[in-house]
């Protein structure tokens, strides 16, 4: 699928009168950019169903880790991680005829990865550490 939209690019690109290389550039470029907008899109949208369905539930229960994990906002971090897994899954078929531009997208994405992971563990660490000032020996 994938390939049939830089295919379809390309040829917009031949009809404009552009060289191969050039148009094969351009699609392989708008194909990584409507990744990255559709993977930004994807985050917001699953923002959007936690806060709208997950949190209103997770609210109404009686236990309190759950509540420490909306307060430290573990799941809204972790649908960061959207954006991560798509461009390491499709990053090969993206850009498969530029390998140095498809090694920088994978070293960025692999730096991103990082950051998230590292915000994730920061937010489980400060709901282990909520969870057990709330506890009656922690006082």
């Amino acid at each position: 699928m994938i390939q049939k939209y830089i295919q379809i690019l390309k040829t917009i690109g031949h009809n404009m009168n552009l060289s191969n290389h050039d148009s094969l550039a351009i699609a392989e470029g708008l194909a990584t950019l409507s990744l990255l907008v559709l993977s930004i899109l994807l985050v917001f949208l699953t923002k959007f169903i936690l806060t709208h369905t997950v949190y209103k539930t997770v609210v109404k229960t009686k236990t309190q880790i759950d509540d420490l994990l909306v307060k430290n906002r573990v799941l809204l971090r972790l649908c960061l991680l959207i954006p991560a897994i798509l461009i390491k899954t499709y990053a090969a078929d993206i850009l498969p005829h530029f390998k140095a531009a498809q090694n920088t997208l994978l070293r960025f994405n692999t730096l991103y990865e990082i950051i998230v992971f590292v915000l994730i563990i920061f937010s489980i660490i400060n709901t282990i550490s909520d969870h057990y000032e709330s506890l009656k020996y922690a006082k």
